[in-house]
């Protein structure tokens, strides 16, 4: 009987992505509680979506935190509560894992291009 070894996921190249943050639930899982963030990435015309697991932890060294900063567009601040940042369309890096899957290595407010009039210079 052969074996056909197939892709586990979406296969995105490591780069910097526009991407929209399409949920974040808390779960728990083998190590405790953790966050499940969905990213839908814009790549060649195509959304994607992608999946990565994070420590529910929101110290300031903690993915969670890096993450959340990036969506923000600043550093949280200690001990404030910030809302859902479902929706949120930001630049994601794009990395590998420790089992060479694609995950989310850091996130960076997105900016839209600004529009230059003919003739006038930005």
């Amino acid at each position: 009987m052969p074996f056909e070894i197939t892709q586990s996921g979406p296969d995105i190249p490591d780069d910097t992505y526009p991407a929209v943050l399409e949920s974040v639930i808390e779960d728990t899982g083998q190590f405790g509680k953790q966050r499940k963030w969905t990213w839908l990435i814009e790549l060649n015309d195509q959304i994607i979506p992608l999946t990565c697991i994070t420590s529910a932890v929101t110290s300031t060294g903690s993915k969670s935190y890096q993450l959340l900063a990036g969506l923000l567009g600043k550093e949280p601040v200690v001990g404030e509560r910030y809302e859902d940042p479902t929706g949120t369309r930001v630049l994601v890096t794009i990395g590998r894992n420790k089992k060479q899957y694609p995950t989310v290595d850091s996130v960076q407010p997105f900016t839209e291009p600004q529009q230059v009039l003919p003739g006038v210079p930005r």
